[in-house]
Parts: structure tokens; sequence; C-alpha cells
């Protein structure tokens, strides 16, 4: 099992949930649709749930107490760059 999570305290709390588990493993990137582009990812206040490369737009009609508290730059990688990578 692999898990990829591009948020870094996501990722650590994720890696550590994990630990025990045999044939585990997990991955810090952003996967989108093109390989080492820059991405402003913008971080939700729901413990990263709604987290996206994209700005908020119906989601804040749907869920108005949703907002991003942060935004981090990170490079992005195609799917079939990280499964070859690891």
């Amino acid at each position: 099992m692999l898990w990829v999570e591009p948020i870094p305290k996501v990722f650590d709390e994720l890696k550590s949930n994990i630990s025990q588990l045999p044939r585990q493993r997990a991955i810090q990137a952003l996967v989108t649709d093109r390989a080492y582009e820059t991405y402003q990812f913008h971080v939700g206040n729901n413990h990263g749930a709604s987290s996206s490369i994209l700005e908020l737009k119906d989601h804040k009609d749907i869920w108005p107490y949703v907002e991003y508290t942060e935004t981090i730059s990170l490079a992005g990688t195609t799917l079939t760059s990280l499964v070859q990578e690891q």
C-alpha cells in the first residue's frame, strides 16, 4: 500500500499512523498532470481535507466554514513518475 500526502504536517501524522502496519509506505508528494512544475498548494482549515491547487469556488457556498489558512509551494509529479521513482 502506498499512501501519498502533500501537506508536511499531515504527512508526518500519516507516517506515524502507518508505522506499525506491514507493507505500507507513505510518500510526501503532490500528484498533478505535470512533473517538476511548482504549484501554490492551498491548505484547508479542516485538517487539510479541502486542500487544493485550485481556488475555492462553489465549495464556499456549500461549506462556508471551510477556508484556506496557508499556501505552500510544492513541486508536482505525475503518477507515472511517482510509481517509476518508487
